[in-house]
């Protein structure tokens, strides 16, 4: 019987601590995004939201339909506020919910909250944060698949199949760049049931499972569209641009900052290689996959993502794999070792200060 109320008042400490954490980051972010307002500078992404059609033209639907609300905002002070502020709340949210989920990994309150400040800590997330909001939701559809996955891979049913189809989505109103993955993710999906391989209609069955929420979310895309006065022919615009020509360029500068500054890919890969009957390599994979693909398809194609994107997604896709898979001590202390090397050098390292405006403005706060 005492064990009950004990239980209880771990259970509620944990989930005052969770609350804490997400106050604490929502805090931390939107201060700084305030700070960055005050000193008088202004995100892209609102001169982008000016053209009354930033996210069509580059096919982020996602952050069309966040844009579509913003321009109904007043003036330009409430609509700047509103893109600076929704950004930095959601990211402190996102924070709290990792940190419960690391915390429910095997991760020990202070190695939880290193971990946090961290990642947080790191220069390219804060820019995201404050400044490319534009980006996050190619940040979230990524991080995102990486529980699925593991899920997929851990049980295998249905009702898996199912939750891994309602994150494809994402990939869809994320925008052109990541639309390619949706189809063979799904058929992957209906390949790792036993059913679908031993059966040609169950892994019919299965795909129909997965992609069938990305078809609804199309239909739901194009009535968004037609109800806004948009041409639906206009709607594949821009994934024809996104793979209209193909050129190599800037592969190997890609590949070099996911190196430096996201060197915590290593982690998964030796993951792998140690055996654990709780190890599940493809989602372990897919953390460094990802990214990569991100960045092969960013120098061959034009998608003109900026170059730090694909070393943000791996930070992504990383932190989603360390709330879900339970590593050994010594990867999550070579994980932090990592992480703290990664957001010395982005701050260290001036080729990531792209955005020199933003640099003055956040400097001149400190002084």
């Amino acid at each position: 019987m005492p064990a009950r109320p004990a239980a209880r008042t771990r259970r509620a400490l944990g989930d005052l601590t969770n609350f804490g954490v997400a106050l604490a980051a929502v805090t931390a972010f939107v201060l700084l995004a305030a700070t960055l307002l005050r000193r008088g500078y202004a995100s892209p992404d609102f001169d982008a939201m000016l053209t009354d059609d930033a996210g069509r033209r580059s096919g982020g639907w996602l952050s069309e339909i966040v844009l579509f609300g913003i321009r109904a905002l007043p003036d330009d002070w409430a609509q700047q506020t509103a893109l600076a502020l929704l950004p930095a709340i959601a990211a402190g949210l996102l924070f709290g919910v990792l940190y419960h989920c690391v915390r429910d990994s095997d991760w020990g309150a202070p190695a939880a909250l290193l971990l946090m400040v961290l990642l947080g800590g790191h220069a390219l997330v804060l820019y995201a944060i404050t400044s490319a909001g534009m980006q996050i939701p190619t940040l979230i559809a990524l991080g995102a698949l990486i529980p699925a996955i593991r899920r997929l891979e851990s049980v295998g049913d249905v009702q898996a199949d199912v939750s891994f189809g309602l994150v494809l989505p994402l990939l869809l109103l994320a925008g052109p760049q990541t639309a390619p993955l949706i189809l063979p993710l799904a058929m992957a999906s209906a390949i790792a049931n036993p059913d679908g391989r031993r059966d040609h209609r169950a892994f019919i069955a299965m795909l129909l499972v997965a992609v069938m929420p990305t078809l609804i979310v199309i239909v739901g895309v194009v009535g968004f569209a037609m109800q806004a006065g948009i041409d639906p022919a206009d709607l594949l615009v821009p994934y024809v641009r996104a793979f209209a020509s193909v050129h190599l360029d800037g592969l190997v500068t890609g590949l070099a900052d996911m190196t430096v500054l996201a060197p915590v890919a290593i982690i998964p890969i030796v993951y792998c290689f140690i055996p654990d009957r709780r190890r599940r390599c493809w989602s372990a994979l897919a953390v460094v996959g990802l990214p990569v693909y991100l960045a092969l398809g960013n120098a061959v194609f034009p998608w003109h993502l900026p170059a730090w994107v694909p070393a943000v997604a791996q930070l992504s896709t990383f932190a989603a794999w360390a709330a879900v898979a339970r590593v050994r001590l010594p990867l999550r202390v070579a994980t932090l070792a990592l992480l703290a090397v990664a957001a010395a050098a982005s701050w260290a390292l001036p080729a990531i200060w792209t955005d020199t405006e933003w640099k003055a403005a956040l400097l001149s706060a400190f002084h």
